[in-house]
């Protein structure tokens, strides 16, 4: 997607502000607490919380969404116009799902390789997906969720239009899980196979957005 010399404009003064106004708004995001008097937020294994403005937030959205700002490829979108961005967003994404999966490993309760997932899937299907929502991680509460709501529902649409994916519960949890295919149970040997089942499991299905707005659903939905 080509992003219009306006656009550019205002989205460098954002970024040079960065470092005040965007990154307050975000520390009042990450003192969410989840409803004590409900469990509603829990969905599909993941967990909306509330922050201290009252506004649901899906944590996961959150901390990609910081993360998305601080790719210093995004910068380079912004300061050199009139060049293919291909390349860049691709190189970005890639930095992005690093990052993610290395926040899984160190805090498996982040949930953060269901950020590399959705990345990784996006990326594969068209890096356009992408570039179109970074804008949102400079916006407020509702607009940085309903970027991950649109890369969410993409990527779940696409799934389920695939001959090859089914969508089962393992350990309890949805999941997008390639069909049967011995080749890849092979490779992957007896113990990786059986601990899913007859499938291979590619990432667990996200339910938290309204797939018509892309607005972070509210606990109970």
């Amino acid at each position: 997607m080509c992003v219009l010399s306006t656009t550019v404009a205002i989205l460098a003064f954002l970024v040079q502000q960065s470092s005040g106004i965007i990154v307050n708004t975000f520390n009042t995001h990450i003192h969410a607490e989840v409803n004590p008097f409900s469990n509603n937020g829990v969905n599909n294994g993941r967990r909306r919380l509330v922050n201290e403005d009252g506004e649901v937030i899906d944590p996961v959205c959150v901390r990609t969404m910081e993360l998305v700002r601080e790719l210093s490829e995004l910068g380079d979108i912004l300061w050199h116009p009139g060049m293919s961005n291909g390349k860049k967003v691709r190189k970005a994404a890639k930095v992005l799902m690093k990052e993610c999966m290395r926040e899984s490993k160190e805090d498996f309760e982040s949930q953060m390789e269901q950020c590399e997932f959705y990345v990784r899937s996006a990326l594969e299907l068209d890096a356009d997906i992408l570039e179109s929502v970074w804008l949102y991680a400079y916006g407020d509460n509702g607009e940085l969720h309903r970027g991950c709501g649109k890369v969410v529902t993409t990527v779940n649409e696409n799934m389920r239009r695939r001959a090859e994916v089914e969508i089962k519960e393992v350990n309890g949890v949805e999941s997008f899980v390639q069909k049967d295919n011995v080749v890849a149970r092979r490779l992957l040997g007896a113990a990786s196979a059986a601990a899913v089942g007859a499938g291979v499991v590619l990432g667990h299905l996200c339910r938290h957005f309204d797939p018509t707005t892309f607005d972070v659903l509210p606990l109970g939905a």
